[in-house]
């Protein structure tokens, strides 16, 4: 639970400080609290509102349930995120359950130092196309890396930069990506393209339909975390919806680097956090 230091509130075993705001290092600490509570199994380690919604691969679940009941230890490689403005942390772990190695995606909304929203997506293996965790042993500093002024984009700027490559996958045709010569793209584990190769999208015409949810967007390191939905109603593994959390480095508007995890649910299975006002058109803008 967040030590005083970090301004916990009280609320599900947390202690009481007295601002209700939270910068980057309190938000980050959630992200630390969740984890060890998780691996505990305990959430009562985690400081909570009464009404916390807690979200595991689109089903929602009480608060003790899913990967609660099951989780293990942590491995070497976590990756944070964090949006101060908006109280939004998560990120992407490693780590044991009772069935082997899992790929954890997670994001939290804190209001008054307490965990309101958990939203999860879990992959295991056998789950998805590519599933490599041994290839994730620590973080990728560029993520952690703050932009200097001149090459940091405008929130919306960023949102539009990464959607273009939604675009590209629902058209077939990633020409108008702003790729810079140096990407890459790492999927459960696995680089899947880079460079040149980023561009070509064609091989992703089944998927039908892409329905995004931009959760964060940190500014100062270029980052834009996405929750998304590929509807695959046919083709390679067969009827599927892929839900996926996507970490994109945006700087002087190019896209540096993408990192996937997902997991292949049946078709038309919800992200559970549909009109929440973070999807693209929920933010008043068409594609």
């Amino acid at each position: 639970m967040p030590t005083a230091g970090a301004g916990a509130a009280a609320g599900s075993g947390g202690t009481t400080a007295p601002a209700a705001t939270c910068d980057r290092a309190c938000l980050v600490q959630f992200n630390t609290d969740y984890l060890t509570a998780l691996t505990m199994r305990n959430a009562a380690g985690l400081a909570t509102a009464p009404n916390v919604r807690f979200t595991e691969n689109g089903k929602e679940l009480p608060l003790t349930d899913g990967l609660w009941k099951v989780a293990m230890k942590l491995n070497t490689y976590r990756q944070d995120f964090s949006e101060v403005a908006n109280a939004q942390t998560g990120g992407f772990v490693v780590l044991d359950d009772d069935a082997g190695p899992a790929l954890l995606s997670f994001r939290m909304k804190v209001v008054e130092r307490k965990v309101t929203e958990l939203e999860t997506i879990i992959a295991r293996s056998g789950e998805a196309t590519f599933f490599t965790p041994s290839a994730l042993t620590k973080n990728d500093p560029m993520y952690d890396t703050a932009l200097e002024a001149s090459e940091r984009s405008p929130r919306m700027k960023m949102i539009e930069v990464v959607d273009t490559y939604f675009q590209g996958l629902e058209s077939s045709d990633g020409s108008m990506i702003p790729f810079d010569a140096s990407a890459s793209r790492v999927e459960n584990g696995s680089t899947t393209a880079s460079g040149a190769s980023l561009s070509n999208l064609a091989v992703f015409s089944y998927i039908e339909e892409v329905t995004r949810r931009y959760i964060m967007v940190d500014e100062e390191r270029g980052v834009v975390f996405a929750n998304i939905l590929f509807q695959i109603p046919m083709g390679l593994g067969g009827a599927r919806t892929l839900h996926l959390s996507e970490s994109f480095k945006v700087k002087s508007g190019k896209i540096m680097k993408i990192e996937a995890f997902m997991v292949n649910q049946p078709l038309g299975t919800p992200s559970g956090w549909e009109n929440d006002g973070l999807s693209f058109e929920g933010m008043g803008i068409s594609p």
